[in-house]
């Protein structure tokens, strides 16, 4: 295992992704996430809705942003749509249990590299990277 954690460490150097923010509403998955990614080395910030996530992108810099579509106060992708230019230079996926063409080419005219499905995995993750 130790072995498998220095790679992974190695390739999210290599990728120079330091902060990560996970908007994600279920704790379970936000709690598990945050667990990998402080694993390899990552600074993770988790927040579980949109308003919280408004305040973390006007008051952080974030390498990569991972946002469920699902969220309680706001739709996901409305939220980037309207949040990504603090972040310009951010890889956004969005996250999604659901998704369907009219999502995934609207994230693409919006600017989002990706619409992931759930469950999101390590390794689904390090492929859309």
């Amino acid at each position: 295992m130790r072995g498998i954690d220095a790679a992974l460490k190695d390739l999210y150097s290599e990728l120079e992704i330091e902060s990560i923010l996970l908007i994600e509403d279920d704790p379970w998955k936000r709690d598990s996430l945050s667990m990998f990614f402080k694993v390899v080395g990552c600074r993770i910030r988790s927040v579980a809705n949109a308003t919280d996530a408004i305040s973390a992108l006007s008051g952080d810099r974030f390498d990569l942003i991972l946002c469920e579509v699902q969220l309680p106060d706001m739709n996901g992708c409305t939220l980037m749509k309207r949040y990504r230019n603090f972040h310009a230079g951010a890889v956004i996926f969005l996250i999604t249990t659901y998704p369907d063409q009219k999502l995934i080419e609207e994230a693409a005219r919006s600017g989002i590299h990706e619409v992931i499905w759930k469950p999101l995995t390590v390794e689904t993750l390090e492929e859309s990277l």
